[in-house]
């Protein structure tokens, strides 16, 4: 599995190989599937995470379409029932600096219901600069708060909400020569270059047991992705050899994605044989 394959990016994208394959179609979170729409990617809080999951290879039958690499699922962090309590402060190269919580708990005595509530908060340079020295800073604010029903053994009912705003500097990369090689000429201005992007959503996940043979699941998310992105790109060399044009681009883009999968699970036996049965639609 390879991460960053075109280097440190402080806009936050995640450009993940598995088995020498892109993995754009095997992007999941929560089981549910993370479509990528033109240049719109998604972004992934990791202290927000309480594991990734990792399925080498194709996999359509269990997750439908997907990569021939695998896929890679991020579950949440979700109630538990249980006293959480944990802060943590960060200073580190680069001016970094990071604030984040983790907070959770069962409300009440009978354990019915539960809550979490996770948030970070960053800011930091990179350590790369632009053309003219100035520095390329980064902030996020993250919110994650999430609200477990569980009136008995056989249901729950879990709501997920998460809160994402991510902003950074842009296109600080360096132009070719007539040969290909990497030059000196750095791209990018300070005055222009930006990159924005806001991502929330909210879901459940529901189960319920009708009896020990027979169990429901049903997970849906609404996902809301805004990009505001402008960039400054170093292109064709010309003839003289040491004149270059320049570009600027820009882009304001959304998207609004709905997920549902429902799965019907059941256990039979005829003789001696035990079956295991799913029924489902996404």
């Amino acid at each position: 599995i390879a991460v960053n394959t075109c280097g440190p990016d402080t806009r936050g994208w995640e450009y993940i190989y598995m088995r020498g394959f892109p993995g754009d179609s095997g992007n999941y979170r929560d089981g549910l599937a993370q479509s990528r729409f033109e240049v719109i990617y998604r972004m992934t809080e990791p202290y927000g995470l309480e594991r990734v999951e990792v399925l080498r290879g194709p996999s359509s039958v269990m997750y439908g379409q997907g990569d021939a690499g695998g896929i890679i699922n991020r579950t949440s962090k979700q109630p538990t029932g249980e006293r959480i309590r944990e802060v943590e402060v960060q200073y580190g190269s680069f001016d970094r600096k990071q604030v984040a919580f983790d907070l959770g708990d069962a409300i009440g005595d009978s354990g019915e219901f539960s809550y979490r509530l996770v948030g970070v908060s960053l800011d930091t340079n990179d350590q790369d600069r632009y053309p003219d020295g100035h520095k390329i800073n980064r902030t996020r604010n993250y919110l994650a708060p999430s609200f477990r029903w569980q009136p008995n053994v056989a249901t729950s009912l879990t709501v997920l909400g998460e809160f994402l705003k991510d902003e950074s500097g842009e296109d600080a990369y360096y132009a070719l020569a007539a040969d290909l090689s990497v030059t000196k000429v750095k791209m990018g201005d300070y005055s222009y270059s930006r990159f924005a992007q806001k991502q929330n959503s909210i879901g459940y996940q529901f189960e319920h047991a009708f009896n020990d043979e027979w169990s429901f699941k049903q997970n849906a998310r609404y996902t809301d992705i805004s990009m505001d992105r402008r960039a400054l790109w170093v292109e064709d060399l010309q003839p003289d050899g040491h004149t270059y044009t320049r570009t600027k681009r820009s882009w304001k883009d959304q998207l609004q994605q709905v997920s549902i999968d429902s799965q019907l699970h059941g256990k039979i036996s005829t003789g001696a044989v035990e079956h295991n049965l799913l029924f489902g639609m996404d």
